[in-house]
Formats: C-alpha cells, structure tokens, sequence
C-alpha cells in the first residue's frame, strides 16, 4: 500500500492474548484454524501431527507449519465458514482451535466440532495518534478485518464524539460493513475476503479485484 503512495498509520483496537489451553487427548480426524494467533507458542502433539490442518490463510497455514504439522493445507479464502464448506470429504471429527469471543461456524452435516478456546482478543482504547488524525479529517480510509473490530471501533468513535460522516471506511465482508453501523462518510466492501480485494475496494491498489459500494453506507 505504501509503494503505492499511501502511508498507513497502524491502530490496533483489540489486543490478543494466549489463554490458558491444553490439547484434548481424543483422536481427530482433522484441525480447523481460523488465525494464526490460535497456535500461539504450541507445538503440534504427536497424536495429531499426521492430520491435516485446514487454515483459512497463508499466514495461519504458516503457523501451522512452524508449530511441526506436517499437512497443512490452505483454504479459498473468504473466512471459516467458507473453508468449512468446502471440506471433501467432510471429517467425521473435528477439532477447532478458536477465540474465546468468535463468530459460530455451522459444520457440515456429518461433523462433530469440538471447540478449544486458546486465544481471546480484548477490545482496547483508539491511539491518540489515531484518534488525533480522524479529528483532523486527515485518514482517507479505515480498514475494518471483522465485525467485532467494526463494532467496536464505531463505539470509540461515537464515544470520541467523532461524527461519522468525517469517516470512510473499508469492510472486509458486508458483514463487517453492517457491524459498523450507519452513518459513514462511505464504506467500500471487498468483493472477496483477503486484503488485496480489501485494499483495492479502496481504491489503495492496482486493479485486479473488484468491489462493490455498501448501500448502507452511502
């Protein structure tokens, strides 16, 4: 993005943090990851290192293989749900490394999903970098990953008496589009869940995706 003639400025407004976790004893016939924060320091245990490991993306597939799996295959991209969906076969039994706060996946019929809690992601305050900027009128674009991050970064604004109307922002999912709320300057949404379509929705990269505007969002 920044090659690009854009400077990013980072604000983090949820912290994660690793959570007290064990591996269940019982045999799975595959593991389901969704972040890469999932695995934090845990090295694959030997009952489980010969199955396959679905990630929902290059940096989560990464961490899997960094952890000592050694069949790790990377999802279509487009969140859990989709790379649920698309499993074939489905496993019979399933093991999902998860956030202690998360949005509920539907197995495939057939599927029995047992859910470790290993992580958990804190809502935290707006940088006063941040929040100096967005009172100024000067970031052209807030980029929101997930619904719970656009609900909440939409509460720090309305908390910071920030009008909505000042800001624009770029939705990974219409999902994350309709967590933030009404009221925005605009709000482009990505035609697909990755952030090159992300980035360019956005108008922050050379074509190559496509993007649809959010209705909602004006």
């Amino acid at each position: 993005m920044e090659a690009n003639g854009h400077r990013a400025v980072v604000a983090p407004i949820m912290q994660p943090r690793t959570l007290a976790w064990d591996w269940p004893e019982a045999a799975f016939d595959a593991l389901l990851l969704t972040s890469p924060r999932a695995l934090g320091d845990a090295r694959a245990p030997t009952h489980l290192a010969a199955v396959p490991v679905h990630a929902v993306g290059p940096a989560t597939a990464e961490a899997a293989r960094r952890a000592g799996f050694g069949d790790v295959r990377e999802g279509p991209g487009g969140g859990g749900q989709r790379l649920l969906d698309t499993l074939e076969p489905p496993p019979a039994r399933l093991l999902w490394l998860a956030a202690r706060d998360r949005t509920a996946l539907v197995p495939p019929p057939g599927t029995a999903l047992t859910i470790v809690e290993s992580y958990a992601v804190d809502p935290v305050a707006l940088g006063a970098q941040a929040l100096a900027l967005l009172r100024a009128g000067e970031i052209d674009r807030v980029l929101l990953h997930s619904a719970r991050i656009a609900a909440h970064f939409a509460f720090l604004i309305d908390r910071a008496a920030v009008a909505r109307a000042t800001v624009a922002l770029g939705a990974l999912s219409q999902a994350v589009a309709d967590a933030a709320g009404a009221g925005w300057r605009n709000v482009r949404v990505a035609m697909r869940a990755d952030d090159p379509a992300l980035l360019h929705a956005c108008g922050l990269m050379a074509p190559g995706y496509g993007a649809v505007d959010d209705p909602a969002g004006g």
